[in-house]
């Protein structure tokens, strides 16, 4: 594919390395490790304004405020992964029977007396 490097992150600790990449009309973002983009100047420290985009895509399990005041609407994608948040459809060999796991689970709580309490 053909890619143009848009901008570049001005920094001397290879950690903090971000470039800004265009492949057919699409900016993407590179980060040298993981890094969440939580505020506005996360994006305009690249030169880009995200609310000049039509779409803009971040890979987190929450927008704060600042974000979402620009997002119209916001959608979830649930993905599989390390924390993935489609709770009802993860695998487990081991769990109890719980909500929302049994989403018709029958349940009456009981009363337990412990033999400290008299």
């Amino acid at each position: 594919m053909k890619a143009r490097v848009a901008d570049l992150l001005s920094t001397d600790d290879p950690l903090e390395r971000q470039a800004v990449v265009e492949v057919n009309g699409i900016s993407v973002v590179l980060t040298a490790r993981r890094r969440p983009f939580h505020e506005i100047k996360d994006f305009t420290i690249l030169g880009l304004d995200p609310a000049r985009f039509k779409i803009v895509v971040v890979k987190a399990g929450y927008l704060v405020p600042e974000i979402a005041a620009i997002a119209n609407p916001n959608l979830m994608a649930l993905t599989g992964g390390a924390v993935n948040q489609d709770i009802e459809h993860l695998e487990s060999k081991h769990r109890v029977p719980s909500w929302p796991f049994q989403p018709d689970l029958q349940w009456k709580p009981s009363i337990v007396v412990s033999a400290r309490s008299s």
